[in-house]
């Protein structure tokens, strides 16, 4: 149970709320409350069950933020930013926490609007407006990772997600999806990065090419490394998507084979776009850990690919001993969108694998 002292104290260089002109991100808890208002013991706070549902945006003024270090402990209150007028701070509160907080007289303010990457006035006059804009935006990146990594709850996650501007989103999913695949079980990740490879080699119609020698060469570690951006090097000045929903399809579907692999599902991530062909969703599977080739999934020689496995740093001996290409290439399939079983709706093979999904399924339900 933590410990609260009984006067509020100044944060410290690396943690509590920050104070106004210091442009670090700081992750803390707490609401607006005047000094004479605050509990002596708000450890019965920290008590109270956590819900589920989204958080709350909630806004408490500037003078009143040093009593907010008062409740940096509690689990269910993290900050997110310092509004642009100075005026007001930001934090994303557990919807269970609310009523406590009014009962013992906390004055906030929920879902108040502000825009929330608009700079703060005086660096934007300092740094100019482009410059500030983007440092607004990789903070406001930075906070909500930090607040998601340290809660590690999923309504958090849907309060960042709904308050995000349109183009962070891709980063803020992007960020949670690599967030999940590198807080998984070790067995979890081993999965991951066997999958990808043994996808990548079921692209190719032959392996002898320099690209698939240094993929062999990689080893775990080595593979995981695409996953380890945070959202700030997901985002720089200027690199807005181009088309959301193409990088949202590829959030998902690298969502599918983590679930497959094991791994959290969040059903925020788990929709693609069915005008995707299955061939080219293969071929991103197979992009993401080398070089795509033009084969179709499922037509390959499983001496080859298991021979090609063998020689990969990623499976053991264990691993292959245990491997049955066969089973393992009907539970991708039958999981992922990037095949059909040979003679499904009596298409050649070349062919349904590179019309969309959806005309696939037109094509199905017509019969």
């Amino acid at each position: 149970m933590p410990t609260v002292s009984p006067t509020a104290s100044s944060p410290s260089s690396d943690q509590g709320v920050p104070q106004r002109g210091n442009q670090g991100i700081r992750v803390t808890r707490g609401v607006r409350i005047s000094s004479t208002q605050v509990p002596s013991d708000i450890s019965e706070l920290t008590q109270v069950p956590l819900s589920d549902a989204q958080w709350k945006a909630c806004f408490v003024p500037a003078d009143h933020i040093s009593d907010w270090e008062r409740l940096k402990s509690t689990p269910g209150i993290s900050f997110i930013r310092e509004t642009h007028d100075a005026k007001f701070y930001e934090f994303a509160i557990n919807e269970s926490y609310i009523l406590w907080l009014k009962d013992h007289n906390f004055s906030f303010e929920i879902d108040k609007y502000h825009e929330r990457t608009r700079p703060l006035e005086a660096e934007a006059l300092v740094a100019g407006a482009r410059p500030a804009l983007w440092r607004t935006q990789s903070r406001f990146l930075r906070t909500v990772m930090e607040g998601i990594r340290g809660k590690q709850s999923r309504g958090l996650e849907s309060l960042c997600r709904r308050i995000a501007p349109p183009e962070l989103r891709i980063p803020i999913e992007l960020s949670i999806l690599n967030y999940d695949v590198l807080k998984s079980a070790p067995e979890v990740q081993t999965k991951l990065v066997q999958s990808l490879v043994f996808l990548c080699l079921s692209s190719l119609t032959h392996y002898d090419s320099s690209s698939v020698i240094e993929l062999l060469k990689k080893d775990e570690n080595d593979l995981l490394e695409i996953f380890r951006k945070n959202g700030i090097d997901l985002f720089k000045p200027g690199s807005a998507f181009a088309d959301w929903n193409v990088e949202f399809h590829k959030i998902s579907l690298i969502r599918r084979l983590l679930v497959i692999c094991g791994g959290d599902k969040d059903n925020e991530q788990y929709i693609f776009d069915e005008s995707n062909t299955a061939h080219d969703n293969l071929i991103f599977y197979a992009s993401l850990v080398g070089t795509a080739g033009s084969n179709i999934f499922g037509n390959f020689d499983s001496h080859a690919i298991r021979e090609q496995c063998s020689k990969s740093k990623v499976f053991t001996d264990e691993d292959l001993r245990s491997l049955d290409v066969q089973k393992w290439t009907d539970q991708l399939r039958d999981k992922l969108p990037i095949g059909f079983p040979p003679g499904q709706l009596n298409i050649p093979a070349e062919l349904i694998h590179r019309i969309g999904i959806s005309q696939v399924n037109d094509i199905h339900f017509q019969m």
